[in-house]
């Protein structure tokens, strides 16, 4: 259909607002983007699916617009402040029709923001078949991977416990499954997220670097469906429908590791006293029920957990080792459209992290065990309102509040020897609350600038600490042209968690503390400057982004004190605080449509921390400073004009990047792991003593590998598609991590590579 310009009665002012929706299963669709006949976009969906705009009385034709989705087009008439509702197609179903994703205004003044689809995420060669989101953000631009394979990540610098990783509004503490190699959230689940660098939004708090926003499926409102996956890892169920045709709707989603059975299997055979086991799951639930056209409720769940150990019998005495960990949450939301031009939303969450390292071992000569557990956890419930109001054309004010209170014990030991049994706990755990408020200004100003300006004051309390601050945010941009802008931001965060992180025994342990008397909230400066342009006829956009960084007292956790502490010691005794900086330029180019599709990005930057009593007070390497980052990322679609079952799409990534830093000792002499010593002293669980005179004083070798996959796409709404590819297709020997052996009289380094080439195939049924 085509648009013609609104015939419009001269500045009279209606509000046009309503919901974008997928037209097969009713589900509502996020950052959806609403565009005039001049083609520029007039208002963007939010998380709930609903847009609100104010545009001239008269007739107006209307398009919506979705990444792998067809436009949908309306013509109004507006005579007084009216809803709509849009729904679109699936690229999925369409034969010979061109889907061309909209992209956000160049004019919008929102700086370091990515939205990332599914329908994205499933067409990248994916690490034994599991689609994996936070492993797609690793090919955007400023946002880098921990070790080979992991899907850790870190944004322009940061540490990963300083982005806030929201499932449906609710936090997620620890994003990740198989030790970091997988991510927590399950691809059936999952409609989409955004990810926002540096320059959050105000309505967003809590974290010093950047906010990872996950939104799930609603259910299909229509009819019952689902679908399953199986991999060479792992297999998953989704089952989505009407509880109400129409009105109300459910998914439920479980996803399950076997490798504890094949590990079982394996052992069995080989006759081995040694039995090691290792699985993971994750459920995610949603129920959605629309009481009327103005209020809308929402009830999500989430649950994970990751499950290790060991059992052994040796000379008849029986021991075992168990380390676990996982999140469990549930959050209800209630939406109301108080008017056209006024959307409210109340969240009332509940989140939960924990883990548990245990091991026992049977005395000689006695029926009982020796038993150490270490275990942590974090409780967090918090009650949030938030509000948007579009208050006239180009003009939009969000504000709100929330209230938290929070539970943290970082860590708690149980010990029984010699059937003695002792207990404590970290002298920092107790509990913290914290109440903030925020408001957010977003504003045409003349014909070429747009401002977004807010601030988010907050409360905080724990112990007999109390501490207030500011955060002031602003973005502007400036119109060059019609497709070319040139943006400007700043933004102050604060962080008062903080994710102490140690390695002294053969797990990495990750455990949240709340700031006290002794250690105040981490907080950072951001400034960045950008140009953006669209690319018109050619396709391809351009964003270039320079961005710096400034932290202050950030938290690093001495090396050895975990599991070595004293009793009803804190944490705060055993952390240096100091200060940090990160730095850095971005390119991107991409061709977000088209039968090739993809982009190109490179990142040079540079991230450095200082201590006082660390390295002799001086700067040195962040362990996630990587100088160089060249992301290529291609998607081709084969044949799309042939009217087959499949659709036949092409996928690869290439990633090259400056190797990890890590730290290595000058000198290394046997010896007992003992408690104490100076500080400059790290002591391994493996019985040795390191000199090491400053943090991430070496980085790995180059890391490059290219990946691949072929999908075979169902164009049905039901039947089979089947995925093909390999990650790393020409076995780069990229490392994994370093152990230390002793040959002769010296220690030599040796270099372990966990993933040199990794061939899958994974079958996906939508039924």
């Amino acid at each position: 259909m085509m648009c013609a310009p609104a015939m419009s009665r001269a500045q009279e002012r209606v509000a046009l607002s309503g919901h974008v929706e997928e037209r097969t299963s009713g589900e509502r669709l996020v950052n959806a983007t609403l565009h005039g006949a001049g083609g520029g976009a007039i208002a963007i969906t939010n998380a709930y699916g609903f847009f609100s705009a104010m545009l001239p009385a008269g007739e107006h034709c209307l398009v919506a617009r979705h990444a792998g989705f067809s436009p949908d087009t309306l013509r109004v008439s507006l005579k007084r402040d009216t809803s709509v509702c849009f729904r679109l197609v699936s690229s999925t179903f369409l034969r010979e029709v061109t889907v061309r994703p909209a992209r956000p205004s160049v004019t919008l003044p929102a700086t370091g923001r990515h939205v990332v689809s599914m329908e994205q995420t499933r067409a990248m060669p994916a690490l034994l078949g599991e689609v994996d989101i936070l492993k797609a953000l690793q090919q955007l631009p400023g946002v880098n991977g921990g070790t080979e394979g992991s899907s850790a990540f870190s944004v322009r610098g940061s540490g990963p416990g300083e982005t806030l990783v929201l499932l449906d509004g609710m936090p997620v503490y620890n994003a990740n499954h198989a030790f970091g190699y997988l991510s927590a959230f399950n691809g059936e689940a999952l409609k989409g997220a955004t990810l926002y660098k540096g320059d959050a939004p105000a309505r967003h708090g809590g974290r010093l670097s950047s906010v990872l926003d996950a939104t799930m499926k609603e259910g299909n409102a229509r009819r019952l469906s689902g679908s399953a996956t199986l991999g060479p890892l792992a297999g998953a169920i989704a089952l989505e429908g009407p509880i109400k045709k129409g009105k109300a709707s459910f998914i439920l989603s479980g996803r399950r590791a076997w490798l504890d059975v094949l590990l079982r299997a394996g052992q069995a055979l080989s006759g081995s006293n040694l039995e090691m086991l290792y699985r993971f799951h994750d459920l995610n639930g949603k129920v959605n029920w629309k009481i009327d056209g103005r209020h809308h409720l929402f009830l999500s769940f989430y649950n994970g957990r990751d499950r290790f150990g060991a059992r052994w019998n040796s000379a008849g005495l029986p021991g075992r080792y168990a380390y676990s960990w996982g999140n469990a949450s549930v959050a209800g939301r209630w939406t109301w459209i108080i008017a056209p031009r006024l959307f409210h939303n109340a969240t009332l969450y509940y989140s939960r992290f924990d883990y548990e390292n245990e091991s026992r071992q049977r005395r000689a000569g006695s029926n009982e065990d020796d038993a150490t557990r270490f275990y942590s956890n974090l409780d967090d419930a918090t009650l949030k309102s938030d509000f948007d109001l579009v208050a006239g054309e180009h003009r939009r004010t969000r504000f709100g509040l929330s209230l938290s209170r929070r539970r943290v014990a970082p860590e708690m030991t149980r010990q029984s020897v010699g059937g003695v049994s002792n207990a404590w706990r970290d002298a920092g755990s107790g509990p913290s609350r914290e109440a903030a408020i925020y408001v957010e200004r977003e504003q045409q100003l003349g014909e070429r600038w747009r401002v977004n300006a807010g601030a988010r004051a907050t409360l905080f309390a724990a112990g007999g600490a109390r501490y207030t601050f500011l955060e002031p945010r602003l973005s502007l941009s400036c119109s060059l042209s019609p497709r070319a802008s040139v943006k400007a931001a700043f933004a102050m965060m604060h962080q008062p968690l903080h994710l102490l992180s140690n390695s002294s025994l053969d797990w990495k342990t990750d455990m949240w503390a709340s700031s006290g008397d002794a250690i105040k909230p981490a907080r950072a400066r951001h400034y960045i400057v950008g140009f953006y342009r669209e690319g018109g006829d050619s396709g391809i956009d351009l964003s270039v982004e320079v961005y710096r960084s400034r932290l202050e007292r950030v938290v690093r956790y001495d090396e050895g004190v975990l599991y070595l502490k004293h009793k009803d010691d804190s944490w705060q005794e055993h952390a240096r605080v100091g200060e940090g900086w990160a730095s850095g330029m971005e390119i991107m180019l991409n061709k977000p449509a088209g039968q090739l599709n993809g982009w190109i990005a490179y990142t040079l930057s540079r991230a450095e921390r200082r201590f006082p009593d660390v390295a002799g007070g001086e700067r040195f390497p962040f362990e996630y400073d990587r100088r160089h980052k060249l992301n290529a990322v291609a998607q081709y679609v084969l044949s799309r004009r042939t009217a087959g079952r499949f659709r036949r799409v092409l996928a690869a990534n290439f990633t090259l990047a400056s190797g990890n830093r890590v730290t290595i000792g000058e000198e290394a002499y046997p010896a007992a792991p003992l408690p104490g010593g100076e500080a400059s002293w790290t002591y391994a669980w493996w019985g040795s003593r390191e000199y090491i005179p400053r943090p991430n004083n070496a980085r790995l070798p180059l890391y490059h590998h290219l990946d691949v996959a072929f999908h075979l796409q169902n164009r049905q709404e039901r039947g089979s598609s089947w995925s093909f590819g390999a990650y790393n297709v020409y076995a780069r020997k990229n490392p994994g991590f370093y152990y230390r052996k002793m040959e002769g009289e010296t220690f030599r380094y040796k270099q372990v590579s966990i993933l040199p080439f990794v061939p899958f195939l994974s079958w996906h049924y939508k039924f």
